[in-house]
C-alpha cells in the first residue's frame, strides 16, 4: 500500500510541474503572438509580405538542432505556431 501511495504522490508531483510547465508555455505563445502582431504592423508598412519561407526553414532548423526532436514533429509542431502567427500579422 506504501508503494502505491508513493507511486501517487510522485504522479500527483510531477503532473503539478507539467501544470507549470503548460502555463510557462503559454506565457510564451502570448509573448510570441504579441511580436508577431508587431511584426505585421512593420511588414504591411513597408509593403513585405506575410510569408517568409527562409525564416520558417531556419526556425525549423534550428529547433531540430537545439533539441534533437524528429524534425517531423518540429514542423508539425510549427506549422500551428506559424499559422497563429500568421492570422496575428
Amino acid at each position: 500500500m506504501a508503494e502505491i501511495r508513493n507511486a501517487d504522490e510522485k504522479i500527483s508531483a510531477l503532473r503539478e510541474e507539467i501544470d507549470a510547465i503548460d502555463r510557462q508555455i503559454f506565457d510564451l505563445l502570448v509573448a510570441r503572438f504579441t511580436c508577431a502582431h508587431e511584426i505585421g504592423v512593420a511588414k504591411k508598412a513597408n509593403g513585405y509580405a506575410i510569408t517568409d519561407l527562409n525564416r520558417e526553414n531556419v526556425l525549423i532548423d534550428r529547433a531540430v538542432a537545439q533539441t534533437g526532436f524528429d524534425r517531423g514533429f518540429i514542423e508539425n509542431f510549427y506549422a500551428v505556431i506559424i499559422a497563429r502567427s500568421k492570422e496575428q500579422q
